[in-house]
């Protein structure tokens, strides 16, 4: 099974098992591989970096906390690549050096964890819809922080395993679900049918292909709801930008059997 490799541009991938470092090792789990790493002492931060700058379709992640300015670069320059649309649920977003402003003002979908019970979580998932693409969970103790990279004793897995990375997918989607309020305008349960152009728009963007039953939602990059008029023509509805600042935003298609489809709009 293919792995991505630390800097790796998308579609490039090295073969299963890459060279590691001396105290990570590799294992098989069900028949899929698995990779440990134990920190202060693997590197464990180099390798997660990796698997950001290297993802293809998707990137997932729920964290307690988001500290490392690399991480959060990463992340940013994933999300301005228009290949793929990072999203997050962080804890702690107002700690000492939390990146989550950076990620919010550079347009990527972050959300703060501001519902009871706290996410303690510390995974990533990545490439879940394309089983070509090695799906791929992170999991474990360690946190995006230096602390946990330098300081701490901590635990991570790399599980390579669609099936692994499909129901992490499904949980992280309830959890964004709950932060949002809003169960369906960021379902991702089908493929769209539709095209949006000119993308990126300046005054106006043309969805082509939604019905006169379906409903149409633009999203900021904190999820919530703007004031967009719409002008629909048969198949084919006309959104005014004009008030609209410049960045990142989801357009969501909701039809009248309940299922959701989103694509990215940017504003300039």
């Amino acid at each position: 099974m293919g792995i991505r490799g630390h800097g790796a541009q998308r579609g490039q991938r090295q073969v299963w098992p890459r060279q590691k470092l001396e105290h990570s090792c590799r294992l098989r789990g069900g028949g899929s591989p698995v990779e440990l790493y134990f920190s202060p002492t693997d590197g464990t931060n180099a390798a997660i970096l990796a698997e950001i700058e290297a993802a293809n379709a998707n990137l997932e992640f729920a964290l307690l906390t988001l500290t490392r300015d690399d991480l959060g670069d990463a992340i940013v320059e994933l999300n301005q690549s228009f290949f793929v649309s990072p999203i997050g649920v962080i804890e702690q977003v107002n700690t000492t050096g939390s990146e989550f402003d950076n990620l919010i003002s550079n347009g990527v979908q972050a959300y703060a964890h501001d519902v009871s019970g706290d996410c303690h979580h510390k995974y990533a998932i990545v490439d879940h819809s394309e089983v070509g693409s090695d799906p791929l969970v992170i999991t474990g103790s360690h946190n995006w922080s230096s602390s946990a990279e330098n300081v701490n004793d901590e635990n991570t897995l790399f599980v390579h395993d669609a099936r692994v990375a499909n129901l992490y997918h499904q949980e992280f989607r309830a959890i964004v679900n709950a932060v949002t309020g809003n169960p369906d305008g960021l379902s991702d349960l089908g493929e769209p049918t539709w095209s949006l152009m000119p993308n990126p728009a300046r005054e106006q963007a043309w969805l082509q292909g939604v019905q006169a039953t379906d409903v149409v939602r633009v999203l900021d990059a904190g999820g919530r709801v703007v004031d967009v008029d719409q002008v629909r023509q048969g198949v084919a509805v006309q959104l005014e930008l004009g008030r609209l600042t410049a960045g990142m935003y989801h357009v969501t298609v909701t039809s009248s059997n309940g299922v959701t489809t989103s694509g990215r709009l940017a504003v300039q």
